[in-house]
């Protein structure tokens, strides 16, 4: 899983938590590198701080840029999306995974 900063301490007892935007990929035990499954950002945390300090407010474009990509790449699926936090899943090759999530992006803001 990637997260960004906000999230990692709630997300520290998984087995792998990566720091997102950075890095969505990571060297597993065997050294062979492996997409996460998940990405979770919260792009609500910034908004605030993001008026008055620049870094937190380049912090902000940054992530929305990663997940952007990430969703345009068609490789992760935005699976929720409220309260300023956006959830994306490593898609499956298949169709039907693809089509699962088609139409959800309309209503998430900071894909747009």
């Amino acid at each position: 899983m990637a997260a960004d900063t906000p999230l990692l301490p709630v997300l520290a007892q998984r087995e792998v938590v990566i720091r997102f935007p950075k890095y969505t990929r990571y060297s597993d035990r065997q050294g062979a590198y492996q997409s996460v499954d998940w990405v979770v950002a919260f792009l609500g945390y910034y908004p605030p701080l993001a008026a008055l300090l620049k870094r937190e407010r380049n912090q902000q474009r940054l992530i929305r840029r990663e997940l952007k990509a990430l969703h345009r790449s068609s490789r992760y699926l935005l699976v929720h999306f409220q309260g300023g936090t956006v959830v994306l899943r490593r898609a499956a090759d298949t169709a039907s995974d693809r089509s699962s999530s088609a139409g959800k992006t309309s209503s998430c803001r900071w894909l747009d």
